[in-house]
């Protein structure tokens, strides 16, 4: 869901679902601490424990509303578009490679991936694409969401530049950043993952 649509968890703000999970286990605590101490019938016990459910459901339908990426999953239409995209004619196969190749170019060209905030509808507006074409492609033609395929092009940005630095006392904080991390922990699982080394490792590996 979210990794299909963001490059980074970092921009997607889940600190109200804590709360509400707080809240929800605040208030069956506090209603069982009630049911040994206070003096209070079973009947309103029970109908303040289900206004506050009931205020805490709306709650988490209303964030989930201003925040709908968090819920997106494959649908039908994904699923119609997956099929589409492996049942193409000649012309609509050169179509299609037409527009990997743009994607592909536009990504090398501008480096809109060093933008640690990049979304897939930022990247669908640049290259003018529909945000579930550009899934698609995405999730079909690379094989990766959305997170994952930009993430390997800030990896990779990140290994040319630890193994032929334009300035030797750039640090590999600096590097994480430029490269469109903002996540240090992220950013060394992902390399290693990709590289079989830490970013000291591979620095110290390439250091002339």
């Amino acid at each position: 869901a979210v990794a299909n649509t963001r490059s980074t968890s970092a921009r997607i703000d889940l600190g109200w679902l804590q709360w509400t999970m707080v809240i929800f286990s605040l208030t069956f605590l506090l209603d069982l601490i009630d049911h040994f101490f206070a003096d209070v019938s079973l009947f309103e016990r029970i109908s303040m424990v289900h206004l506050t459910i009931l205020l805490l459901v709306n709650w988490m339908f209303y964030k989930g509303l201003k925040q709908p990426t968090i819920f997106l999953g494959i649908t039908y239409q994904d699923e119609q578009l997956r099929t589409v995209a492996t049942q193409h004619s000649p012309e609509e196969r050169a179509e299609v490679q037409a527009e990997l190749d743009r994607i592909r170019s536009h990504l090398d060209r501008s480096r809109p991936y060093t933008d640690p905030q990049l979304s897939l509808d930022d990247l669908a507006e640049q290259l003018q694409l529909p945000p579930r074409r550009l899934s698609m492609f995405i999730n079909t033609h690379f094989g990766q969401n959305f997170m994952a395929f930009i993430n390997g092009y800030r990896i990779e940005l990140a290994r040319e530049r630890l193994a032929n630095p334009a300035d030797p006392k750039e640090t590999i904080l600096e590097v994480m950043y430029e490269v469109g991390f903002n996540s240090k922990s992220s950013f060394n699982t992902l390399f290693k993952q990709q590289t079989g080394l830490t970013p000291s490792e591979y620095k110290k590996k390439h250091a002339r």
